[in-house]
């Protein structure tokens, strides 16, 4: 937890973490992100809990790294939980392996990205909603990057979100690029979508995006190890233009309730906000 200087402890819960290997980041082939990682650099920011998927690794259908941040957070309870990182293209296989998942109740959501795992749009009827029945109904949040690609801009996914009311749905980045007006505008228009605060600059745009949505539907996010975690916290504490109480409300009560979340705040690390 964060403290600040008046002594009000801060919850801090992380909906967007990248653990694993990766083309994309480090030695290839390499674990290079693993669970003692992300609990150091956790511990050094002040922040209690992620939310985590594999990096990316479009060669396969994800069930291996899947499996071992699932382990991940056996090995760290109520510090680490998963998202199951669903390559759509493995169509039957793919439905089958997010079954199996919900069924063991091993995972808090689904993460989708369409530019690196395959270009498809994020909406495809084929694809995706055979997937999305799979899950109706059973409190898990689906995470979709969003941006730089016009297959996962943040239309397409409010589009699937109204076809799935029951489902609630992270943007990942705001849109990115300048998508965070698409995001933010059409955002008003339906009430279970999220967007989150990584990779989004300048910090103007998530005040806009609490001005306009509301303090409750804007949820921390810092893309680690891609983006710096610390780097990411500052950004919104210290950049935006925020009251505290609207920072808290990002920083965790938001994912708190949308996640889940419930430890007591005795058991949790505390750090000093600077």
């Amino acid at each position: 937890m964060l403290i600040r200087s008046d002594g009000k402890e801060v919850l801090v819960l992380d909906c967007h973490v990248h653990m694993g290997s990766s083309l994309f980041y480090g030695e290839p082939g390499k674990n290079t992100f693993r669970g003692e990682d992300i609990i150091q650099e956790m511990n050094r920011c002040g922040v209690d809990a992620v939310y985590a998927c594999p990096m990316g690794n479009p060669h396969t259908d994800y069930t291996e790294e899947n499996d071992r941040i699932i382990e991940y957070g056996r090995q760290y309870p109520n510090r680490i939980f998963a998202y199951a990182r669903i390559h759509p293209w493995y169509k039957e296989k793919a439905v089958e392996t997010v079954k199996n998942y919900v069924k063991q109740g091993l995972i808090k959501g689904l993460k989708f990205h369409a530019q690196v795992d395959g270009a498809y749009p994020v909406n495809s009827r084929v694809l995706i909603y055979p997937l999305m029945e799979e899950i109706k109904g059973k409190e898990l949040v689906v995470f979709f990057h969003s941006g730089k690609v016009f297959e996962d801009v943040p239309g397409l996914i409010i589009d699937l979100a109204m076809d799935f009311p029951d489902i609630k749905f992270i943007i990942g980045h705001h849109g990115l690029h300048g998508l965070h007006v698409e995001a933010i505008s059409l955002a008003r228009r339906v009430d279970n979508v999220w967007l989150d605060t990584s990779w989004c600059s300048p910090p103007s745009v998530i005040r806009t995006a609490v001005k306009t949505l509301g303090k409750h539907r804007v949820i921390f996010g810092s893309d680690t190890p891609y983006l710096v975690m610390q780097m990411e916290l500052e950004k919104v504490t210290k950049y935006c233009g925020l009251t505290e109480d609207e920072v808290d409300t990002i920083l965790g009560e938001n994912s708190a309730q949308l996640l889940g979340y419930n430890v007591e705040p005795d058991k949790l690390p505390k750090v000093k906000m600077t």
